[in-house]
């Protein structure tokens, strides 16, 4: 059975029940979010596909956001910052934090998905980046670019859902029971949306 998702904490716990793949650190031994890393690009490239080439139904775009905001979740974790932080980071700071999704939902602008989504691919990509380099060359990671970057992400994962007239928070209760039925049926890994 699937938990209820109201809070950035609930989607947070929730999800981070799915982590399985293995964790990378540096020369340092800090974590490097390269599996996350990878992973988000491709889930973003997946959900360009279903709005802007495919043109797939509205629920099927909505669940590739949710995927893409699993990765953005478990990068912030493995950096040691909660998903709720990161949104507090991000957007608003004179805002009272609420930690409910419903707070977040009706500040974009619903008619700019073109714009919601390049942005969402630069910061991820900008993201990846610096963990590549980071990963590359045995440098320690620049936490506080990744974060920034991510909470960028964030932000405009925010409009690409509220473009199709959704909020974070349908994003997320779609997500986790996604994952929940995954979970439940011994197929998390793997791939494929038919699992």
């Amino acid at each position: 059975m699937s938990t209820k998702i109201v809070t950035w904490d609930d989607y947070q716990a929730a999800a981070m029940l799915t982590r399985l793949y293995p964790r990378i650190t540096g020369k340092d031994g800090q974590a490097l979010p390269v599996y996350p890393a990878l992973a988000a690009m491709g889930e973003v490239a997946e959900f360009i596909e279903k709005v802007f080439r495919t043109m797939e139904a509205r629920e099927a775009q909505l669940k590739e956001l949710g995927d893409v905001l699993w990765y953005i979740t478990a990068a912030s974790v493995d950096l040691g910052c909660s998903l709720g932080d990161l949104h507090w980071a991000s957007y608003y700071k004179h805002m009272q934090y609420a930690g409910e999704f419903a707070l977040w939902s009706s500040l974009t602008h619903p008619q700019w998905m073109d714009h919601y989504a390049k942005g969402l691919t630069v910061h991820l990509g900008t993201f990846s980046e610096i963990v590549k380099k980071a990963w590359r060359d045995q440098t320690p990671l620049d936490t506080e670019h990744c974060l920034f970057q991510l909470s960028k992400a964030l932000r405009a994962l925010t409009g690409c859902a509220r473009a199709l007239d959704s909020h974070l928070g349908e994003v997320a209760q779609l997500n986790i029971d996604k994952l929940t039925s995954r979970r439940e049926r011994g197929v998390v890994h793997g791939s494929g949306d038919n699992r």
